[in-house]
């Protein structure tokens, strides 16, 4: 078996092995790029539109208040009336009212508690964003200081996106490089594989096709007198 054909063989093997390890770690830079980009711009859609929600909200608080008093005294001039009441028949109906108006008051609470909860949790999410938005950027200045084809990072949300959207353009082209150049290597593995062994070997990995033509020249070594 031709010994240097083997050597090239070899040497294929150890650059597919490079060029796997490189694409696994763009890959990896493309999933952090892709989170960066969905997060920065989420944060950004949502910080838009946050005076709007926060007014809207605030005008259901005070509506839902209005409605709370409204309903409080409805029962409040109601149990005065019972108080005044002069027959049973006045009586029972009034305690009836009375008990209507008291479901409404606890709808009218439930509806200012959830009012108020909405905006509450409207400020929390508001509030953590700037940790979030730290914590981004320094992935992507962590990325950029492994990576110096990458551009350098930008603070907040609209300046990540943009960071993101360049990124992506830079790994996608040096992706496609290192699949365009795995090909080549991979292609050229078969050949010389095929060469090598007699048949051909086409849907193999290199390591695969390695394997089989180490164990034919084992055969080959054993096989001479």
């Amino acid at each position: 078996m031709d010994s240097r054909a083997v050597q090239e063989l070899y040497s294929l093997a150890r650059r597919d092995e490079e060029l796997s390890a490189a694409i696994r770690r763009i890959r990896q830079q493309e999933t952090v790029v892709a989170r960066t980009r969905a997060r920065s711009d989420a944060i950004a859609r949502f910080l838009a539109a946050l005076p709007e929600e926060e007014s809207r909200l605030r005008v259901d608080i005070e509506a839902s208040e209005h409605s709370l008093a409204r309903r409080r005294d409805e029962v409040t001039e109601l149990e005065r009336v019972l108080d005044l009441a002069r027959s049973d028949e006045e009586r029972e109906r009034t305690e009836k009212a009375i008990a209507r108006g008291r479901d409404r008051v606890a709808a009218a609470e439930s509806q200012l508690g959830r009012a108020r909860s909405a905006l509450d949790a409207l400020e929390q999410e508001a509030a953590g964003f700037p940790t979030e938005l730290a914590r981004l950027e320094d992935e992507a200045s962590e990325l950029g200081s492994k990576d110096s084809s990458l551009p350098a990072a930008g603070a907040g949300p609209h300046a990540l996106s943009e960071w993101a959207s360049r990124a992506d353009a830079v790994l996608f082209l040096a992706l496609s490089q290192l699949l365009t150049e795995r090909d080549r290597v991979i292609r050229e593995a078969d050949e010389l594989a095929s060469m090598l062994l007699g048949e051909e070997t086409y849907g193999s990995t290199i390591a695969q096709t390695l394997r089989r033509v180490e164990a034919q020249s084992a055969r080959r070594e054993s096989a001479k007198p």
